[in-house]
């Protein structure tokens, strides 16, 4: 897999590929090599479970 990006980015780059139709997504060293992956598995659910966009995730995350 690729190496950890800015977070601000993986949230909206996975709002958007969720409006795009996918059905969910994989992360690995943007979570687990995180200082707060609770935080940002947050984000993550917000967007999935929830249709947050990018923005939403980002308050999300931040309030963690």
């Amino acid at each position: 897999g690729g190496g950890r990006e800015d977070l601000r980015a993986v949230f909206d780059k996975s709002a958007a590929l969720m409006a795009q139709g996918a059905a969910g997504m994989v992360y690995g060293r943007n979570i687990y090599q995180h200082s707060n992956p609770r935080a940002v598995v947050r984000g993550l659910m917000a967007i999935i479970h929830e249709n947050a966009d990018g923005a939403a995730a980002w308050e999300l995350y931040q309030q963690e």
